[in-house]
């Protein structure tokens, strides 16, 4: 008899839970139904409401009350890049994924990694190229492509393979801007339809291989030798060159001064001769005065003057007329 009451009270005390299991379970489903329905959305971010598996509508910036069961956030799945140097100095690029019911509007920033790419010469280049966009229309984000970040990635690796295979490696590590345009062109036309707006787009860095970095490295290393010798030639050329004209200038100063010299010398001598001249004329013209009286010629008096100076005698013909002066002078 105590076993069927003990049976009996178990009996009840199970249904009763039964009871209120049933009972409380729905309240709860229904309770965070309604709780989950209130939504409020922060500045900067936006959500889509489905209703019945359809768009409804977008909603903006603060507080919304959804209709339980009926209406529900459209949920999509993000991914995005971490990109950090390990303990060996290695870029390393971390791949995170989470779903996500809000759709950030301010502008972000997505990191590709390092991509590799081969230029028209066949030269592989590492290139890391980085853009700064934005989602501008929600609608599109959610229903037009159904993983945007992976979809973004191949573009930009497809736009970058069309982009530096047409150019050679020199142009490429010369026109990073010319680069950036075509790149960002690509992407913008295709990702506009996708509701994204690509903001800028900048790439970080470009690295040809090993073995191509130590060939340029050499490369460099030569030109710059090259141009050192060059600039030495250069410059004992103009060392050469300006002694050549130094000594040329230094001889054309001497022999203008002894030209000049020559001249001053040759004016002095015949300035000295003419006066040299004009005196011993204005002496025979003295002299010639002086004899006219005693009849002689002035041009005899000279020339016994200088047989006189050359021999130390007087001229016989000189003593004659000098006799014959005194004796007539005595008479």
């Amino acid at each position: 008899m105590d076993l069927e009451n003990s049976t009996n009270v178990l009996i009840l005390i199970f249904s009763a839970v039964a009871a209120g299991t049933i009972i409380v379970l729905p309240l709860l489903i229904v309770g965070l139904n309604v709780f989950r329905s209130v939504v409020v959305i922060r500045k900067g971010t936006v959500a889509v409401v489905e209703r019945k598996g359809k768009f409804l509508r977008v909603l903006q910036p603060g507080f919304h009350v959804l209709v339980p069961f009926l209406e529900r956030l459209h949920t999509l799945r993000w991914r995005w890049t971490e990109t950090y140097t390990n303990t060996s100095g290695e870029d390393v690029s971390q791949c995170h994924e989470a779903p996500t019911d809000r759709i950030d509007l301010r502008e972000q920033i997505m990191d590709f990694g390092v991509q590799r790419i081969s230029s028209r010469d066949n030269v592989e280049l590492m290139i890391q190229p980085v853009i700064l966009y934005k989602l501008v229309d929600p609608v599109r984000v959610c229903y037009e492509m159904y993983d945007l970040v992976h979809a973004l990635d191949k573009l930009m690796q497809t736009s970058l393979r069309a982009v530096v295979g047409d150019m050679s490696l020199d142009d490429t590590l010369a026109s990073r801007d010319d680069v950036n345009s075509s790149v960002m062109r690509a992407l913008s036309k295709t990702a506009r339809n996708w509701g994204v707006e690509i903001v800028k787009l900048e790439i970080v860095s470009i690295q040809p291989m090993a073995t191509i970095q130590e060939a340029m490295h050499k490369q460099l290393a030569a030109e710059r030798t090259r141009r050192a010798e060059i600039v030495a030639a250069q410059g004992y050329r103009e060392q050469e060159r300006l002694k050549a004209e130094g000594a040329m200038h230094g001889r054309v100063t001497v022999s203008k001064g002894e030209q000049a010299t020559a001249v001053l010398l040759a004016r002095g001598t015949a300035d000295a001769r003419r006066k040299i001249v004009a005196a011993e004329a204005e002496s025979v013209r003295l002299v010639g005065a002086a004899l006219t009286d005693f009849g002689v010629e002035p041009t005899q008096y000279m020339i016994g003057m200088k047989y006189i100076e050359v021999s130390g005698a007087t001229p016989p013909h000189a003593e004659s007329k000098c006799s014959n002066q005194v004796i007539k002078t005595d008479i």
